[in-house]
């Protein structure tokens, strides 16, 4: 059961610092949205697998690893497919950026 639950989620794989949990994350798909002055604390993607194939879930499960790791923001930057080795498929990847206000 247990493996189940973990082949159904997206790999998301962090690059920056960590700050206490925040319950309240602004979300975002555009840096001009952003209006107020920020620092970008990291970069995170998320790995689509051939188990999960809905965006809005990846999508979801990147907010709350951004709530984790303490961002007051994320800035959803897009996604690609990405190819993998010879005869596999293309696996599907997003991109964000995790902020932290400044003001």
């Amino acid at each position: 059961m247990l493996f189940m639950l973990a082949a159904c989620s997206p790999r998301i794989k962090y690059l920056g610092d960590d700050y206490p949990y925040k319950a309240q994350l602004d979300v975002f798909y555009d840096e001009q949205d952003v209006e107020r002055p920020y620092a970008v604390m990291g970069h995170m993607t998320a790995e689509m697998n051939e188990f999960l194939h809905q965006l809005d879930e990846v999508r979801e499960a990147m907010i709350q690893q951004a709530k984790e790791r303490g961002a007051d923001g994320i800035i959803f930057l897009g996604f690609y497919e990405a190819p993998q080795f010879e005869g596999d498929d293309n696996r599907d990847i997003v991109e964000a950026k995790l902020i932290r206000y400044k003001d």
